[in-house]
């Protein structure tokens, strides 16, 4: 994810790795380690981090399990010095969840403003999904959606997340044939409510 001709970061590792964070600020011609202090895997179990990278000072970062069970904890690391040091936020309430829990997308509009998509399950053409919210730049961590408060959007499996705004967010949404249409899942108050956008087929 390069920031400009110069500055950049990157996940990734040896040998298939994904769980280093890495800065750099020549092109990519050289590399730094800036990985945050995850407690690293007993060896059966593999991480994965997810990312977002929004300029060269700020970052987040959270650790799924690549087996996709959640973790006994689940905190998403922050940095405000281009991954010099790290902060662990509070852990993310995971009350009702106890199988699965993947997070696939991290995104803040701005130091302090940002959102965090897991999926916690499937069924019946389900993708059920938590939303969280945070204001305090990743500290602590609002859970907006889940599987029992569902707001309409649990139906289907949801690529990507992509917010423009305080207000205003898109859920793109695959359905594997099963609904007509293209859809889009669409929020104008930060991700509390969402409608569905029906648009026409390609």
């Amino acid at each position: 994810d390069m920031l400009d001709d110069q500055n950049g970061w990157a996940i990734g590792g040896l040998a298939g790795e994904t769980t280093h964070i890495l800065r750099t600020g020549d092109g990519g011609n050289t590399w730094q380690d800036v990985t945050p202090p995850q407690a690293a895997s007993d060896g059966t179990v593999t991480l994965q981090a997810t990312g977002y990278f929004l300029d060269t000072d700020h970052a987040w970062v959270f650790y799924s399990q690549s087996d996709g069970v959640a973790p006994a904890q689940a905190i998403v690391w922050h940095t405000e010095n281009g991954g010099l040091g790290w902060q662990a936020s509070q852990p993310l309430v995971m009350d009702g969840i106890d199988s699965q829990f993947s997070v696939s997308n991290i995104q803040f509009i701005d130091s302090q403003s940002g959102w965090l998509l897991a999926h916690v399950g499937v069924g019946m053409n389900h993708d059920y999904m938590m939303l969280y919210r945070s204001q305090d730049s990743g500290a602590s961590w609002q859970r907006l959606i889940d599987p029992y408060d569902d707001g309409s959007i649990q139906a289907c499996y949801k690529p990507g997340m992509m917010f423009t705004g305080a207000q205003q967010g898109w859920l793109p949404v695959n359905c594997n044939g099963v609904m007509p249409g293209a859809l889009l899942y669409h929020t104008i108050d930060g991700g509390g409510t969402w409608e569905t956008v029906n648009l026409p087929s390609p």
